[in-house]
């Protein structure tokens, strides 16, 4: 059996097993079973004695354990045909999968794509990015496909966000995918235009107080005073305001339903009128 030496800070060439030993400072010897690498120390008030490096048939196990509450944790470096894992042996759980291919599994030993993460614990989130300097969390797909997807859900039901381009840029749409059908529910052109079955839009507070009896309905003879200076109706942002800055749907909304009301609320009032001069009209008749 022949061992590789590690002695001060000169680079050992390897042809094979790695014979590790420490300095005086930790009375350390090892080697003596090719089975097991065992490290006697002359700490025992601090140390138990669990060998911390053990050699496996495929790998390497690293052992901690605490003499006070026989607390041990092991881990393992293995070899699994083409794939290199490190496993934490306690538990039997695969913690990091390395598949010769390039795949690499977190949490998996089998990884079905680059990189593929499973966990059966309740996280708030996979991936986080820190610090002060923080980098851009970037998904790019290869050059023979332009396509990026987001999966929601696999099996008889998946719903998808799809990010792609076509003649007009990049494209951002929802999807929904069940028994071959294929539905998109919401799409974002690169040229800003949004296509959707619906939309709902929370708008408060809703225009239904022009009804009241308190509100101070302008006349029509004030509006057109209002339109002949300002160039728009009250209440109403300019042109000029949209064009420069945009103008919120939900606000839109409101303000189109409030002049509708005020609308009606004039055509009640000039219906009125209409009826008082038709029997005035009658009355004049009859008079005749």
């Amino acid at each position: 059996m022949s061992y590789a030496q590690f002695s001060g800070t000169n680079p050992a060439s390897l042809t094979g097993r790695a014979h590790i030993y420490g300095s005086s400072l930790f009375n350390t010897g090892v080697g003596l079973n090719p089975r097991s690498l065992t490290i006697e120390r002359s700490f025992p008030a601090f140390f138990n004695s669990t060998a911390p490096f053990e050699e496996r048939t495929v790998g390497l196990r690293f052992i901690y354990s605490t003499p006070t509450n026989n607390t041990t944790k092991i881990w393992d470096v293995a070899n699994s045909g083409n794939t290199l894992e490190l496993r934490y042996a306690s538990n039997n759980l695969n913690v990091l999968s390395l598949i010769s291919d390039g795949r690499v599994g977190i949490g998996t030993s089998g990884p079905n794509a680059g990189l593929h993460i499973k966990s059966n614990e309740s996280v708030s989130q996979l991936i986080e990015t820190t610090g002060a300097n923080n980098a851009d969390l970037a998904f790019q797909s290869g050059t023979g496909q332009s396509d990026l997807l987001f999966k929601a859900a696999s099996g008889a039901l998946t719903s998808l966000i799809r990010f792609d381009t076509d003649n007009n840029g990049a494209t951002m749409t929802f999807q929904n995918r069940y028994n071959g059908a294929n539905e998109e529910f919401l799409k974002i052109s690169g040229t800003g235009i949004l296509y959707s079955k619906e939309i709902v839009v929370q708008a408060t507070p809703f225009p239904d107080y022009v009804f009241k009896k308190d509100y101070k309905l302008m006349s029509l003879k004030d509006v057109e005073t209002f339109i002949n200076q300002k160039g728009h109706l009250p209440h109403v942002p300019s042109a000029d305001k949209i064009e420069e800055g945009g103008m919120a749907v939900g606000k839109m909304q409101v303000i189109q339903m409030e002049k509708i009301e005020e609308l009606y609320l004039h055509l009640i009032e000039m219906n009125k009128q209409i009826e008082r001069l038709k029997e005035e009209n009658v009355m004049l008749k009859s008079q005749l």
